[in-house]
């Protein structure tokens, strides 16, 4: 039961963890050099294979900019599928190419929402 548990937490974990990281444009490679790892310990932190250590948890939280907690926690359900579609659509344009994007659809959203 215990193992069930931990093993649903390091899944959770993994799939916030890889959807913040696509949400900010930050490439698994880039990922792994920012947090002194390997590209293959932030696959398998992803995939929820392995625990990241306190440390590895706690530089997590600062590159991602979202707090250990909110790494942890189940998704919202009402988060829109709209906002998982941004994110896949950003992987398809280049890195440095992405703020570009960010900041057009901030805009665009502050504009909209004075509506």
């Amino acid at each position: 039961m215990v193992q069930d548990e931990t093993a649903e937490l390091l899944k959770r974990l993994g799939r916030n963890v890889a959807n913040r990281r696509k949400q900010l444009g930050i490439t698994q490679d880039s990922c792994a050099e920012q947090l002194g790892l390997e590209p293959a310990s932030v696959s398998r932190i992803e995939r929820g294979l392995t625990s990241p250590s306190l440390r590895t948890l706690q530089k997590l939280s600062s590159l991602l900019q979202i707090s250990i907690g909110e790494l942890l926690e189940e998704p919202s359900a009402s988060t829109p599928a709209a906002v998982e579609q941004i994110a896949a659509w950003l992987q398809l344009v280049p890195e440095q190419d992405r703020q570009f994007l960010l900041d057009l659809i901030r805009q665009t959203a502050l504009h909209l929402g004075k509506k």
